[in-house]
């Protein structure tokens, strides 16, 4: 029934997701709930309800801390960074995607959330104008998802680093980024994805002076 849920959720029928996970939560052990509450989280999310996403992160915390489970503990840290983001704390983000790291690293597991959670990071910092260090971060997660075929990641975090090296500058570099990011996405046969590498190439282009490019970009 969590699978089933985590399903719905991906299909965006959240209603259904919600009542199937809410129904699996006394039919599961306490101490597997985690999973359970962490896509709970993400139904709140995804309906702009950012109180109720965070009170499910809460939960997957006190169960990770309760049986000493550090993918949990990882997992809420991660989900609380996210969600502390998108109400424009980047500093307590910054902090909170930090931790959630810390704990991937303690289980020595390269997994999909650990790359997903070094481009959260990468995210942070570049809000908090720190290019640099953002970099990196988008690199690591870059080599991760290269070496382990983690797609979506991929061309998400293509399509930052295009913005990212764009804005410092680096226009060569950039216009590969958005070509790997467009690439990625194809093979995932994913359109929004698709469409969203071609707007970081026009961004692109447009930033670099190709105006002509851009048009054509953006007009594709």
């Amino acid at each position: 029934m969590v699978s089933q849920g985590a399903i719905l959720l991906r299909m965006e029928e959240l209603q259904f997701a919600e009542d199937v996970l809410r129904e699996a939560i006394l039919k599961i052990p306490e101490r597997e709930t985690w999973l359970l509450y962490t896509n709970l989280g993400y139904v709140y999310e995804r309906k702009g309800m950012l109180g109720e996403a965070f009170v499910y992160a809460s939960k997957t915390l006190e169960i990770g801390e309760k049986y000493g489970d550090s993918k949990a503990i990882a997992m809420a840290y991660s989900d609380m960074s996210n969600l502390f983001w998108k109400q424009g704390k980047f500093n307590a983000a910054l902090n909170y995607g930090l931790k959630s790291l810390e704990e991937f690293e303690k289980r020595n597991l390269k997994d999909l959330d650990y790359d997903f959670t070094l481009h959260l990071v990468g995210q942070f910092l570049v809000d908090l104008d720190r290019p640099k260090e953002a970099l990196e971060y988008f690199q690591h997660s870059v080599q991760l998802g290269e070496r382990y075929g983690f797609y979506n990641n991929l061309s998400d975090t293509f399509i930052a680093l295009a913005n990212l090296q764009a804005k410092m500058g680096d226009f060569p570099d950039a216009h590969t980024s958005g070509l790997e990011a467009l690439r990625y996405a194809e093979l995932l046969n994913n359109d929004f994805m698709i469409m969203r590498s071609y707007l970081a190439l026009g961004k692109v282009s447009n930033a670099s002076g190709d105006f002509l490019q851009a048009s054509r970009l953006f007009g594709d």
